[in-house]
């Protein structure tokens, strides 16, 4: 099966780290449940995370968990694992004895055949009380594998369409995106629900969850003190460059997503300070074009939602991006006209909407603060609290577990 480890991989020191983080966890544990007892704290809620661990960009779905850890434990009694996942040998019934939540994450390279059973596995060998989660990590808003749904009790996605109803449509391509983008007569048609597959149903739909999305990941959360108060991002008016456009243009369905914006920018140097740069560089360069421009033009890609959308927020960009009115996600910096400024997906518009910006600084100045603001919120441990809670609340209503307290968490107005 895809996904396997050879055997004897982890080896004798792999072991001793599994003992030491086993020995850790109990202690943790004990801790909780002793509070509990003593009156001052919550039941343990045991959460258990497998994954193959073969894409960075979908394990970052975890990173708040692990991060805001200290006040999950306190509010919820969390206590957590994260283990790998070996499609090939996934973990026994007593492996997983004792989790009240076990949640799962595969590749998206992965075998639809090795999806399927590794889920039915897992559904068959976890105890009856607990809630299974699949984390699907993927930029796109589609479900690649609907049959996930038959056998867990929560989908949680990083985001999602606003209008559920999309994920019964067939698209060219796969996504939203790709039949957009895909010339007439390319793409073979698929369910939002993924290939070749019936889309889910309305019972399935009702296990979607919608959690944090790439704005919770760590490479964002190292972005947290440009958003506090004092920190040395300038001022809007003070910028040099009036628009960055950093991103590829392959030469391919995504190309067409975002040629049109580079052409318009292209189009304008002369009579704006524009930035196009291509190909990689070092962090502080990066950082350096964002904090010397007024505005960042951020086109789709895989996805919709990329982590340029939030660096441009945390270094006091205006954030200009195609309207992304069908998407549901959190946290919200994708407000129109208060947290960003949406232009039509063929960016027919941008010229137009960039000059009235930039002929308009109170107005990008009060946007740009919007924004900061609910990405500042978004990242302090309460707020991803809230949306844990949530998640908890979702599995509890799942199972014939005790169902756990709605919490309250910062909304985005």
């Amino acid at each position: 099966m895809s996904g396997r480890l050879p055997p004897g991989r982890l080896g004798i020191r792999g072991k001793l780290l599994g003992l030491m983080a086993y020995i850790g966890r109990m202690e943790q544990a004990a801790h909780v449940r002793a509070r509990h007892l003593a009156g001052v704290g919550p039941a343990p809620v045991r959460m258990l995370l497998l994954s193959d661990g073969r894409s960075a960009q979908s394990e970052a779905q975890f990173d708040p968990i692990f991060r805001n850890l200290p006040v999950l434990r306190e509010r919820f009694g969390l206590v957590v694992a994260r283990e790998a996942l070996d499609a090939g040998c996934p973990p026994s019934p007593h492996r997983l004895a004792g989790w009240d939540i076990i949640g799962f994450k595969l590749d998206y390279r992965t075998p639809p055949e090795t999806v399927e059973a590794v889920a039915r596995h897992l559904a068959r060998s976890k105890p009856a009380a607990s809630a299974l989660v699949y984390c699907d990590g993927n930029d796109e808003m589609t479900v690649q594998w609907p049959g996930l749904f038959r056998h867990c009790d929560v989908y949680w996605k990083k985001h999602a369409f606003r209008d559920r109803r999309l994920y019964r449509r067939r698209f060219r391509g796969s996504t939203n995106l790709t039949e957009y983008a895909l010339p007439p007569g390319e793409g073979a048609v698929q369910s939002a629900g993924g290939a070749f597959t019936p889309p889910p149903g309305d019972g399935d739909l009702q296990k979607l969850f919608v959690g944090s999305s790439v704005g919770l990941d760590r490479k964002i959360a190292a972005l947290q003190p440009l958003l506090k108060s004092g920190s040395p991002v300038p001022p809007f008016a003070q910028r040099e460059n009036d628009v960055i456009l950093r991103a590829d243009v392959p030469d391919n369905w995504m190309g067409n997503l975002r040629r049109p914006a580079a052409e318009v920018l292209a189009g304008l140097q002369g009579r704006l300070k524009i930035l196009l740069p291509h190909g990689r560089v070092p962090p502080q360069q990066y950082a350096e074009e964002m904090l010397t421009s007024k505005i960042c033009v951020s086109p789709f890609g895989y996805g919709e939602i990329c982590w340029r959308d939030f660096e441009a927020v945390a270094y006091g960009c205006l954030l200009i991006k195609p309207d992304m009115g069908h998407v549901e996600s959190r946290p919200d910096i994708f407000q129109p006209f208060k947290t960003y400024i949406p232009v039509a997906w063929d960016f027919s518009d941008l010229e137009q909407k960039l000059l009235h910006c930039l002929e308009s600084p109170e107005e990008c100045v009060q946007i740009v603060a919007n924004a900061r603001r609910v990405l500042a919120e978004a990242l302090e441990p309460g707020w991803f609290a809230g949306v844990f809670g949530e998640l908890l609340q979702a599995s509890g209503n799942r199972t014939s577990q005790r169902p756990f307290p709605p919490q309250l968490h910062p909304r985005d107005e």
